[in-house]
């Protein structure tokens, strides 16, 4: 309703392309961003929650294309949270040195991130460096003993020693 009272409200978009995106209409989620890119083009907001959307989606160039483009906005706008994004893509994409880059400086901001620890750690064992991958899981197991994922790349890593 209270985009028909006003068309340009932002808020209202924003809000209704994040409802869309909670319940995985990913695709309407992302035309409600482009609205909201459309009243407010740097809303560095809209641009990461449409690379989450293309993840999701599994278009992983776009997905990176909005990190990048809400980073160049505000380097330091979530940048834990907006790195971590480009980290999983850049994984999925197979860009091992990337990701272990953009871990490290998304590190810098919030050090006890387990989830990027995790992912810089997956990187470093896919990119072969087995030892320094080893080193960092070792203080992940002290954090959280239970993580499966964890296990398996622990698993992953001894094989490969």
């Amino acid at each position: 309703m209270a985009i028909g009272f006003n068309p340009k409200y932002l808020n209202a978009w924003l809000n209704k392309a994040l409802a869309l995106k909670l319940s995985n209409n990913f695709k309407e989620a992302l035309e409600c961003f482009d609205k909201v890119l459309f009243i407010d083009h740097n809303s560095k907001d809209a641009l990461y929650f449409k690379a989450d959307c293309y993840f999701n989606l599994g278009d992983l160039n776009s997905a990176l294309k909005c990190c990048n483009e809400a980073l160049s906005i505000d380097g330091d706008y979530l940048n834990s949270e907006i790195l971590l994004i480009k980290s999983v893509v850049l994984m999925d994409l197979g860009e091992y040195s990337s990701v272990i880059e953009a871990a490290d400086i998304a590190l810098e901001n919030n050090p006890d991130d387990y989830d990027l620890k995790m992912l810089k750690a997956q990187a470093l064992a896919f990119a072969g460096k087995y030892m320094e991958a080893l080193w960092l899981v070792e203080e992940l197991v002290n954090e959280n003993h239970g993580d499966r994922e964890l296990w398996k790349l622990i698993e992953y890593i001894k094989m490969h020693i």
